[in-house]
């Protein structure tokens, strides 16, 4: 994994111009039988997974929530639904989601970047799909900052709203 920030700018920029390429194309999407994710029912999946304490806490298992963390993430619940019906009112269209962008599954050369691993993919507002690609960087340590990635990513979207407005929904 390269630890130069600016290939992973690079990445953030390709998935950004890839999916933005895709907006509103969800029919075409659908027939090449991406599953569509739709952002009522990522909403409604919420309450029962914050309710589910063996997927949470996976006892026994490294990278699971104490009983600390676990109070403190349910009561994100309501402010996680909150956001998901203010993405849909924004209109902003579904396009096609990897579903699995985690760093190993970009590729990055002198040439390039090229995102492998679709099995996953599906159709999906755009602003959700980043945050595999975002957690990882930061959790190998790598010397990017969020927001960098987020605002190499979100040039693609310029067309839809003002910068401010889109980090906001974002």
């Amino acid at each position: 994994t390269t630890r130069d920030p600016r290939r992973w700018r690079e990445a953030a920029a390709t998935w950004g111009r890839l999916q933005a390429s895709t907006l509103g194309r969800e029919a075409e999407l659908r027939a090449l039988a991406c599953v569509e994710r739709p952002l009522g029912e990522l909403a409604a999946a919420i309450a029962p997974l914050l309710a589910d304490e063996h997927a949470l806490a996976l006892p026994g298992a490294e990278g699971g929530l104490g009983p600390g963390e676990l109070a403190r993430v349910r009561t994100l619940g309501p402010a996680m639904q909150a956001r998901c019906g203010e993405l849909a009112a924004a209109g902003i269209p579904y396009g096609l989601d990897h579903g699995d962008l985690w760093p190993s599954n970009v590729l990055l050369s002198a040439q390039g970047c090229v995102l492998i691993d679709w099995e996953d993919a599906g159709v999906a507002h755009p602003f959700l799909g980043l945050a595999p690609l975002l957690a990882m960087v930061r959790e190998l340590r790598i010397d990017v900052a969020a927001d960098e990635l987020a605002d190499a990513y979100l040039d693609a979207f310029a067309g839809l709203r003002s910068p401010g407005e889109l980090r906001v929904l974002f």
